[in-house]
């Protein structure tokens, strides 16, 4: 019996996270931690108390109940956290709301991860000897979040630990899902889940499983509709085709597959030839992946994380393949999505911003990705502004100028007008 189904109807899924906070001392930075997991979590699947209780309602009926439906607490700790948690104490003055948060929260048994801002540190047992079971935060593994440079790499790193205390578990490797035989698990680290070399009837393929902490209804919906979408493109040789999204009941998650493509990764092909691409290699190489591109640009899909870990140089076609469409998005859900992947300098300025993306997203990580197979062995590509296109001769460096361009106005638009442009600078 078929332990999968295609389904017809996405299965009712929900999450919520609870920020607990004193606004004497980190009010500011939680604004920034709410609407950064608002982006990722959804706002009806975030909750703080100046977003999420109504006036005249009953504080202390509304938080046990939204501790309730929440799967994971934040516990915001700034420099005045400890201080005013005993201030309050001895002064008996009402009851300390961040006191009764936590404290249903640790009744409560769900996931408590502390959020150290401004500095703060981590209280130590003896601080926290006068509050029965406040020890146990004390163990707690926290993150700290700064306000400054680091806030999105930070974020991340949350957004990451929430993702993963959902987890409940993964297939392992020899096991079966949908009739796929997963051989070899090569990544946890991937946008939207598990990934497996898998074998079925003779055939191999990349098998995608959408990690168990994406409970939240919109983000299935996201993911399934945005694989949907792209079966629609039409077969492409640069592009890793995908399958139908299916439904796992044993596993209550979500798992498709793509082409297995034999080959190594662009930066391992790189180290393993010892040589750059030349001028005349790019061209041959990039436009026609860029064509294939602009077929999936032209029906509004993006991919938003192109960079040399998602392209591959097939060993038997001698073609570059992007793979990996985890974080592809429809043109009409731009305005609802943020880059969530780790911050590389291949994003484009808008991604590290939390804004939309487009086409132009894409031209730019092409851009940067070409950059890149010019001069692969430079140790400065790490930073993020290490581009130089100027440096880069003849035509090829004026189109990755305008495709670098920060500014989405002055840049390569799509797909099609930066292989058009390539093929001039081909031509000279």
């Amino acid at each position: 019996m078929n332990n999968f189904k295609v389904a017809e109807q996405l299965p009712m899924l929900s999450e919520s996270v609870f920020i607990s906070y004193r606004r004497c001392d980190s009010e500011d930075i939680v604004g920034r931690i709410y609407d950064r997991l608002t982006i990722e979590f959804s706002k009806e699947h975030v909750f703080r108390d100046h977003e999420g209780i109504n006036p005249g309602a009953d504080f202390f009926i509304v938080i046990q109940k939204r501790l309730g439906e929440s799967r994971c607490a934040l516990v915001v700790i700034g420099p005045k956290w400890l201080s005013e948690l005993n201030d309050r104490k001895l002064k008996d003055a009402g009851k300390d709301f961040v006191y009764e948060e936590v404290n249903a929260a640790l009744i409560a048994g769900i996931i408590i991860i502390p959020v150290l801002v401004y500095d703060a540190q981590l209280p130590k047992d003896e601080e926290l000897k006068s509050f029965v079971g406040f020890d146990k935060l004390t163990k707690m593994n926290a993150i700290e979040v700064r306000s400054g440079k680091d806030f999105n790499e930070d974020m991340q790193r949350l957004v990451n630990a929430i993702h993963g205390n959902f987890v409940v578990q993964a297939p392992k490797e020899g096991e079966l899902v949908g009739g796929w035989l997963l051989n070899k698990l090569l990544s946890k680290k991937s946008s939207w889940g598990y990934s497996y070399l898998a074998e079925k009837d003779g055939k191999r393929q990349i098998l995608k499983f959408l990690h168990q902490d994406f409970k939240c209804e919109k983000t299935v919906n996201r993911y399934v509709h945005s694989l949907i979408n792209l079966l629609k493109l039409p077969k492409l040789d640069h592009i890793v085709q995908l399958s139908y999204p299916h439904f796992s009941s044993r596993w209550n998650t979500w798992f498709h597959t793509m082409d297995y493509i034999e080959g190594e990764l662009l930066p391992k092909y790189f180290i393993i030839k010892g040589l750059p691409f030349t001028h005349e290699m790019i061209y041959n190489c990039f436009i026609p992946l860029i064509r294939d591109l602009a077929v999936a640009h032209k029906a509004g899909v993006f991919h938003r994380n192109i960079k040399p870990g998602n392209l591959v140089y097939s060993s038997y076609t001698n073609k570059l393949v992007l793979t990996d469409y985890g974080l592809a998005i429809r043109n009409s859900d731009a305005s609802k999505s943020s880059y969530s992947s780790s911050i590389t300098n291949f994003a484009a300025p808008e991604q590290l911003r939390g804004k939309e993306s487009d086409a132009s997203t894409d031209v730019y990580g092409l851009a940067a990705t070409i950059y890149y197979s010019l001069d692969f062995n430079n140790p400065n590509l790490s930073d993020l502004d290490e581009f130089e296109p100027d440096m880069v001769p003849g035509r090829l460096g004026e189109v990755l100028k305008e495709s670098l361009e920060p500014s989405r106005k002055k840049r390569i638009k799509n797909a099609t007008e930066l292989a058009d442009r390539l093929e001039w600078a081909k031509s000279s």
